[in-house]
């Protein structure tokens, strides 16, 4: 199988429904800088960083909840509650 290397870029903008990006801004696995530029691929999108968390909002197999990922459920109902 080859790759694409732009498969992603061209399913954002082929969407016509609006997209939420959620990103922590303490994130060392992706950079807040993919999140970003993958919003900024639909017009329809937005870009919603989570300050101070990283890559799973601080949970673990042993933490299944956080402060932060509690902040990411409550901008995803927010969002959904919208459409």
């Amino acid at each position: 199988m080859e790759s694409d290397p732009n498969r992603v870029q061209r399913f954002v903008q082929a969407l016509s429904r609006p997209l939420q990006v959620i990103h922590g801004t303490a994130d060392v696995r992706v950079p807040i800088s993919c999140g970003e530029r993958i919003a900024s691929w639909s017009q329809q999108a937005t870009f919603v960083p989570i300050e101070d968390a990283d890559h799973v909002f601080q949970c673990s197999s042993e933490q299944r909840s956080s402060a932060y990922l509690e902040v990411a459920l409550q901008k995803v109902t927010e969002f959904l509650s919208h459409e």
